[in-house]
């Protein structure tokens, strides 16, 4: 499970904007030396408005997709007319992340590998602008290619340089969960340890993040064989949370998709066992279409996650069956 940095496109439009009217002047002896350079200034002020509406929660997907495909055009042609500025491209790289277009019922097609490149070379052009942003962002879009081992180093470039105790919770996070992809599960308790206390010193402004972790921590706890600490975290996080909503907000995305049947697995089964009379039945019932989702799904059990989710299904039944005797 991935979730997106605290920092918001909106909020980074706000800081870009106030700055570019503040250099103003600046820009017209520019001009005079670098024809081009306004009108790349204008295209870049446009293509971060554009962003910052595709990121509104009220956006459908359609107008999402129309206002990303908008900033990629505008902030394309900005960094043409200036490619030795950092900021034009930071923005495109942006852009290029969060593209995405429906092909067919299941397929989502993505230009995950060109904004890899964008990013990239944003590092190259000025290791030190927005450091941790564009570690951030790299760490996500390799998690998205099922290269953890890079999201791992991705995501400790962007702790080494966080601005912020709340990007800070995000990437430690999301580096418990991808450490754990990774094979390595022990390894990734202590990140989810770490950043479950820095969100609870963060007090109410990372309460999502926390609840987050715990779900992660949770199943790290689980598949290390700690099931009776995983089932009472996970219960945790549930009523913390006030249901599973949280799984699926915007931003949230699981690397392989299936690894959420797992959360919501764990989450159903542990709350039944708290649970009396027919609210015990019905968590029994979505923890066991959980289970058996993720176990259908998982053709590869090289880390053995789907036995153990099968493990988990036959205890549901069995748990379920007693309950309706």
């Amino acid at each position: 499970m991935t979730f997106p940095r605290a920092l918001l496109i909106a909020a980074l439009t706000c800081g870009f904007l106030s700055t570019s009217l503040a250099h103003a002047q600046d820009d017209f002896w520019r001009e005079v030396r670098e024809p081009g350079a306004r009108r790349s200034q204008e295209l870049l002020r446009q293509g971060v408005r554009a962003l910052a509406r595709a990121k509104r929660p009220t956006t459908s997907p359609a107008q999402r997709r129309s206002w990303v495909e908008n900033a990629i055009e505008r902030l394309s042609r900005a960094q043409q007319l200036a490619p030795t500025d950092v900021e034009p491209l930071f923005y495109l790289a942006s852009a290029v992340a969060l593209f995405e277009r429906p092909r067919g019922r299941t397929r989502v097609e993505r230009l995950t590998e060109r904004a890899i490149e964008l990013f990239e070379e944003t590092r190259r052009l000025d290791p030190d602008h927005r450091a941790d942003e564009v570690a951030f962002e790299l760490a996500i879009l390799h998690t998205r290619e099922h290269r953890f081992d890079r999201a791992v180093q991705e995501y400790e470039r962007a702790l080494e340089s966080a601005r912020s105790p709340e990007s800070a919770v995000s990437a430690r996070s999301n580096l418990a969960e991808v450490t754990m992809m990774s094979g390595d599960v022990e390894g990734a308790l202590p990140h989810f340890a770490y950043a479950i206390r820095l969100a609870e010193r963060a007090g109410p402004s990372q309460a999502i993040s926390m609840v987050l972790a715990l779900f992660g921590q949770a199943v790290a706890l689980d598949r290390f064989g700690d099931t009776s600490r995983a089932f009472a975290t996970a219960a945790r996080a549930y009523h913390a949370g006030g249901n599973l909503d949280i799984l699926s907000m915007p931003g949230v995305f699981f690397e392989p998709r299936h690894e959420i049947f797992f959360y919501q697995g764990l989450a159903h089964h542990a709350v039944a066992l708290d649970s009396v009379g027919g609210e015990r039945g019905e968590h029994l019932e979505e923890a066991i279409s959980a289970w058996e989702s993720y176990a259908a799904a998982h053709e590869d059990d090289a880390h053995g996650w789907a036995t153990l989710a099968r493990q988990h299904l036959a205890e549901a039944r069995e748990e379920l069956t007693r309950l309706r005797r």
